[in-house]
Order: structure tokens, then C-alpha cells, then sequence
């Protein structure tokens, strides 16, 4: 049952191509939702504490130890619910992210032409809908990419828009891989309600090199995870990558880029494309060699 009212909490941080653990760790600390509200800002509806001011201040404690970022700030304020919930649903609409890929919460879902594919997500007062210009990076290359009857595997699922993505644009199969419980079950439940659980399985794991050994070949893989957990996984993904098979590597500040391509470069990748936007950069890249017949 909703409170009356929500313990509306925002954080912030100056370095925002660092505050991607933000959103996780807000909701591991028990909130009922997270907003991005700009780059490095964060809104979160909590339950109403007993003492907010102490719970504010062991709050930005907390996701300072947590993230490792000094520099966290934290307001809060009081919102009736009916307030909050009709504030969060306005700001999620319809969104084309690419030629072929329309993101769409549940409430609101358009008609679209032959060829075009929506992903419907709802939210629950947690999750955007390709909001962020990684997710809209990585859609964009994957649609570019994928080729119908493909195996494909996504790292860090998240809510699991890029593994639906993948399905509905003709994947035959999906395996979507992500460590954190709460989005294992809303990646499972979006992918039900796109009516693609068939074909996309999502599991709860922590990816390493191991693991990777053991899942098989894939056409092409999504990682949409930072460069300091990518990297030491490259090996691991280019052994999981058939020859000629693809990867689209997100989530990258544009500042590292080209240190990521580098490390691609000597683990065996040939970059394909780049899809830049804001502070972000997204890359695909091949596996040398060519495809098995």
C-alpha cells in the first residue's frame, strides 16, 4: 500500500560519467523509484522516515561509501502521492530511438508501420525509456547490426530494453545476464510482457571470465557497462564472439573512448562504427575473421 505522501530525495554529483551506480544503489537503499533529472542528478521517492534530516545525512554517507564519489549531494522534500506518480508518468513518453526501434511505456504504447518494432516497458516507478544516450547508443548500432535468427547475448541487462530490443528485431535467442536481483526480475517481467520470454532468458549472474568461457558462441554481444568492469572482460567476450561476429560496447565517457578502442584493438576487435551523444560514446566493433558457413 502507497503512504500518503513520499520522502522525495534527489542526489547529485559534479562528475557524472561516474554516477552510474547512483540509480542501483538508491534503489538497493529502499527506494520506490529512480528519475535521472539531468546528468549525475538522481530523484528518488522513499517511504517516509521516522527522522528525515538523520536519515538524509546516513543516506549520503551511505551512497558515498558505496559509489566511491566524494562529492555527493542530497535534498529531500515531502510530495503527495498522488502528486508524484502523475509528475514521473508525464516525463516518460513514446520515445524513436532509431529507424526501426520505438521505446514506449506501458500506458501509452502507439501504433507503428510494417517494419517497425516497439518495446514497451513499464516503468513501475523505476525504470526510464531510453533515457539515457547509452541506451539510445546502443540501440541505434544494434539495429544497424542484428541480423534475424542471431544469438545474442546481453551483459548487464539492467531492465532488459536492449535484450527485448534484440528479440523483437529478430534475435533467436537472447541470453540476458545481469548481477543485481531487482532488475533480474524487472528485465524477466519486460520481457513477458513484449512476448518475448521464449526466446530471451534472463539470468542472475555476475559476469566474469569464467563465466563467459562457458556460455557458448554467440553472433554478437551488448555490454553496456563501464569501461573499468569491460575491459578486463574483452578477452572472455572476444572468445564468446563467433569469427566475424559483432559487439557494441556503451556506457563509455567520451573522454575514454579511445582507450577502450585500444584495449578492443589488442584483444582481437576491428572497430565498425561509433554513435557519440552528449557525454557518451558508444562503439561497435567485429571479431576478425570470417563468419562460419
Amino acid at each position: 500500500m502507497n503512504p500518503d505522501r513520499w520522502w522525495i530525495v534527489t542526489v547529485r554529483t559534479s562528475a557524472p560519467w561516474d554516477a552510474e551506480l547512483l540509480p542501483s544503489c538508491l534503489l538497493e537503499a529502499g527506494a520506490r523509484a529512480v528519475v535521472e533529472d539531468g546528468e549525475g542528478v538522481f530523484t528518488a521517492p522513499f517511504e517516509p522516515p521516522e527522522d528525515p534530516e538523520a536519515e538524509a545525512h546516513r543516506l549520503r554517507d551511505w551512497l558515498s561509501s558505496e559509489t566511491g564519489l566524494e562529492d555527493v549531494e542530497l535534498a529531500w522534500r515531502w510530495q503527495p502521492h498522488e502528486d508524484w506518480e502523475s509528475l514521473w508518468r508525464r516525463g516518460i513518453v513514446p520515445r524513436q530511438v532509431s529507424s526501426r526501434v520505438m521505446v514506449a511505456p506501458s500506458w501509452d504504447v502507439p501504433s507503428t508501420e510494417d517494419g517497425s518494432v516497439v518495446v514497451v516497458l513499464d516503468p513501475g516507478m523505476a525504470f526510464g525509456t531510453a533515457e539515457h544516450p547509452t541506451t539510445r547508443g546502443c540501440i541505434r548500432l544494434l539495429d544497424g547490426l542484428l541480423t534475424p535468427g542471431e544469438r545474442v547475448a546481453d551483459i548487464g541487462s539492467g531492465s532488459g530494453i536492449l535484450a527485448v530490443a534484440a528479440a523483437l528485431l529478430g534475435a533467436e535467442e537472447v541470453r540476458a545476464l545481469e548481477s543485481d536481483p531487482w532488475a533480474v526480475e524487472a528485465a524477466a517481467a519486460n520481457a513477458v510482457r513484449n512476448g518475448v520470454a521464449h526466446r530471451v532468458k534472463v539470468e542472475e549472474a555476475l559476469v566474469d571470465l569464467s563465466l563467459l568461457a562457458g556460455l557458448g558462441v554467440f553472433h554478437g554481444i551488448l555490454a553496456n557497462i563501464e569501461r573499468g568492469i569491460v575491459v578486463p572482460l574483452l578477452p572472455g567476450l572476444v572468445g564468446a564472439l563467433e569469427p566475424g561476429g559483432w559487439l557494441i560496447l556503451s556506457g563509455i565517457p567520451r573522454p575514454e573512448a579511445h582507450l577502450v578502442v585500444e584495449e578492443a584493438v589488442r584483444a582481437g576487435l576491428l572497430p565498425a562504427a561509433e554513435d557519440p551523444e552528449e557525454e557518451w560514446w558508444s562503439g561497435s566493433f567485429r571479431r576478425g575473421g570470417a563468419p562460419a558457413p
